[in-house]
């Protein structure tokens, strides 16, 4: 078994004690974050992700938002009620190809030797609730639907 590295130990006390995030490094270092209770997530085609991310900015809203390699996004969220799910949030989560993470899901998370990268780094414990995002989400959908009316969103990855 090898040795967590002091790099990995530093970034898991900052998360969890500035950002309070569910956080831990596994046997290979790697930052892992499980999903459920005060931290949700949900993960997007970067198209979406970056347009949702600026969407919240303009609200004056920042989020935890995750870059990966694939070209996907992933933003943390605070608590999820199931009834945020209404049928636009539906339809929007159809439409962009977007994923909530399941309870118990586990993230990997930014670190310093990984592949991925934080476009915004948590900086606090507060995150928006699902239910902005998903808001957020739509109200991006809905933007692009009126810049190209005749075309429809077509899922980015």
């Amino acid at each position: 078994m090898s040795a967590v590295s002091a790099d990995a130990l530093g970034t898991c006390h900052y998360l969890r004690t500035v950002a309070a995030l569910p956080v831990h490094a596994d046997s290979q270092g790697r930052i892992i974050a499980t999903i459920g209770g005060n931290l949700r997530a949900i993960t997007m085609p970067e198209y979406w992700g970056y347009r949702v991310r600026d969407r919240l900015s303009s609200w004056r809203i920042t989020a935890p938002t995750m870059w990966h390699p694939i070209q996907r996004v992933t933003i943390l969220t605070g608590a999820h009620d199931p009834t945020d799910l209404d049928d636009t949030a539906l339809a929007a989560i159809t439409a962009t190809g977007a994923r909530i993470l399941d309870t118990g899901a586990l993230l990997p998370l930014p670190g310093h030797s990984e592949v991925t990268g934080w476009s915004a780094p948590p900086r606090t414990a507060t995150r928006p609730a699902m239910s902005t995002v998903l808001g957020a989400l739509a109200a991006a959908l809905a933007a692009q639907r009126q810049e190209v009316p005749w075309a429809h969103a077509t899922r980015s990855a």
